[in-house]
């Protein structure tokens, strides 16, 4: 009989506890969970977008220092040259295609460097081979004639990259002479300017242009593939190919990245250089230390209900002990 009364005495002392812990259980793996993971979440956009704001401050300054560079090799080389040097100097040629391969091994964002005459024919290159070719029809030939101008990033097959053409306008002081200095970047160039200084950590910031096409190196590219392709909702959504068909500027999302990897992303859309500027971290880092904090609240509450369960069953047995002696 007091075995019963124990058993039922026990049960509704542990049931009692539930009552009052499980609701402050459910609680905090509930609503306050959610509200600190968007506060998490929320300090991860912050976070990413100070990150987007550096990097973009940072091609442009990039552009800038291309766009000297190539202004202080044409005044270096070529200002005080005449026209008869230029045009008809096999020397002087040589010399200057000798001073452009060391200016590209001493600026390793140059891959190529060349001049054009007035008519777009290539005069002197760094790369012999290109000479005598015709770039009267090229936008960097047309614009470059009047100012400093850059073409948005493409497919170069030839050297299995993405590259992007700077010119800028030459005249010489002596002759009058006209023509354009045209330099040659690879993505790779623009890459190193994008990436994270913390080696080991999840983050990782790209460019993708309007083709999906990743014009930087990406952390987790499948082996061998080239061009590499970036899918996701959120590049979707910053090129314009969402419902809206329109590019939006900056914005902030989560979901998967192109290698199915949650993450938290801040996304901006360059119109310039017609890409997309995109920074990620993975969830699981961004919310490490929620998912800690979380792992000990419930091994904590774990080991409490045990304990106040164990303690239900003992104050049972002490009441029906001692009914059960004055009984007797």
């Amino acid at each position: 009989m007091f075995s019963y009364i124990q058993s039922k005495l026990s049960i509704k002392l542990i049931l009692l506890l539930l009552g009052i812990l499980l609701p402050g259980y459910l609680l905090f793996n509930g609503v306050i969970y959610k509200q600190a993971e968007q506060l998490f979440a929320d300090q991860a956009y912050d976070n990413l977008q100070r990150v987007i704001d550096i990097k973009e401050q940072q091609l442009e300054d990039w552009n800038k220092q291309i766009f000297n560079d190539l202004d202080l090799i044409g005044h270096v080389l070529f200002v005080s040259a005449t026209r008869n040097e230029i045009e008809f100097s096999g020397e002087f040629r040589a010399q200057l295609r000798t001073k452009l391969e060391h200016i590209i091994a001493e600026r390793p964002a140059f891959t190529e460097l060349f001049l054009l005459d007035a008519e777009g024919q290539l005069i002197v290159s760094s790369d012999p081979s290109q000479e005598g070719r015709q770039f009267a029809d090229q936008a960097f030939f047309r614009h470059g004639k009047l100012d400093p101008y850059a073409e948005q990033f493409f497919l170069n097959e030839s050297e299995n990259a993405f590259s992007s053409i700077f010119s800028v306008p030459i005249h010489t002081e002596n002759s009058g002479w006209q023509g354009v200095l045209v330099g040659r970047i690879e993505g790779n160039a623009v890459g190193e300017l994008l990436q994270h200084r913390e080696s080991r950590d999840s983050s990782e910031t790209y460019l993708v242009n309007a083709e999906h096409y990743a014009i930087t190196p990406l952390k987790r590219a499948a082996p061998g593939e080239w061009p590499q392709t970036v899918a996701s909702t959120m590049v979707d959504r910053c090129l314009g190919y969402d419902a809206d068909q329109t590019n939006e500027e900056q914005f902030s999302d989560k979901g998967d990245d192109y290698s199915g990897v949650p993450v938290f992303g801040y996304y901006e859309w360059l119109p310039d250089m017609g890409v997309c500027l995109a920074s990620e971290v993975d969830q699981s880092e961004a919310l490490a230390t929620l998912s800690q904090v979380m792992l000990t609240f419930n091994i904590l509450y774990g080991a409490i209900i045990l304990l106040l369960t164990a303690g239900a069953f003992m104050s049972a047995r002490f009441i029906t002990d001692n009914l059960n002696n004055l009984i007797k």
